[in-house]
């Protein structure tokens, strides 16, 4: 099953945001330790370690 499938959007929506991502990170999502840190980022704001009114 594909992303854009799994999220029910279409294709160019999910190529869109990735590109998104990677302007505005300055990151290559291609690159596995990019992605970990990214993944590993959303995983400690859904655990509530990132307090950004803090």
């Amino acid at each position: 099953m594909g992303a854009s499938t799994a999220l029910d959007i279409h294709r160019n929506t999910v190529v869109y945001r990735m590109n998104k991502i990677e302007r505005l990170t300055g990151r290559p999502l291609r690159d596995h330790r990019t992605t970990m840190a990214l993944y590993l980022a959303c995983l400690a704001d859904r655990l509530g370690g990132a307090d950004p009114g803090q």
